[in-house]
């Protein structure tokens, strides 16, 4: 026995049945025809039959390549604690001045009264001999840190768009209170043997210069 076809007709047979069919349609359409039927009349017909056949055939291997297809998306892991998690820690480097380090960069946050604005912080790299990166300068350390904040989240690099996304802990030794943090979400808190509480701007810009006033060994 001849073997099925899975995809339909062949060629021939679908071509002569679209034309067969089409020349049964033309002679019952038009009477004065029947007795002289035109072989030529079905051409048409079966001009469409054969882009028809074509057209399915098309379809069914690109379904068939389709269904053999195995695409897998494989994507990075997660790290196990992002940036935004790390509080960043400050550490006395001399008076009015503190340095942290982070992602492979050095955060320089330096108050220096005799120039305007005051307040100013560096970014230093650190594989390389580069000289420090100016990045952002204000007259107070909460409007410092804002405006360095929101330069480094249009950064390309991922790095430097997270480096200061996260609470930074200044120590303030010689001091009764522990340390002040400043907060991610904005504002300030200090940090005492009776537990933490929040502090204005102004309040703990003060802290961190007299407490700097100690040096760092």
């Amino acid at each position: 026995m001849p073997r099925p076809r899975q995809n339909g007709f062949s060629l021939l047979t679908a071509t002569g049945l679209v034309g067969l069919a089409g020349w049964g349609v033309a002679l019952g359409a038009v009477p004065e025809l029947a007795g002289t039927p035109d072989p030529w009349g079905a051409a048409p017909l079966a001009v469409l039959g054969l882009a028809a056949w074509m057209r399915r055939r098309r379809e069914q291997r690109i379904a068939a390549r389709l269904r053999d297809l195995r695409i897998s998306v494989c994507l990075p892991a997660a790290p196990a604690a992002g940036l935004r998690d790390q509080e960043l820690a400050f550490s006395l480097a001399g008076q009015g001045c503190w340095h942290a380090r982070r992602a492979g960069w050095q955060v320089e946050l330096r108050q220096q009264a005799a120039t305007a604005p005051g307040w100013h912080l560096s970014l230093i790299r650190l594989d390389c001999t580069d000289p420090a990166l100016p990045l952002a300068a204000a007259a107070s350390l909460d409007a410092l840190l804002r405006l360095s904040r929101g330069l480094l989240a249009g950064m390309e690099q991922p790095g430097l768009r997270e480096l200061l996304d996260c609470d930074l802990a200044f120590p303030l030794p010689g001091l009764a209170a522990a340390g002040i943090t400043a907060l991610a979400e904005g504002g300030f808190a200090l940090h005492e043997a009776e537990g933490c509480r929040a502090i204005a701007p102004e309040q703990a810009e003060a802290l961190l210069l007299r407490g700097s006033v100690v040096t760092a060994f």
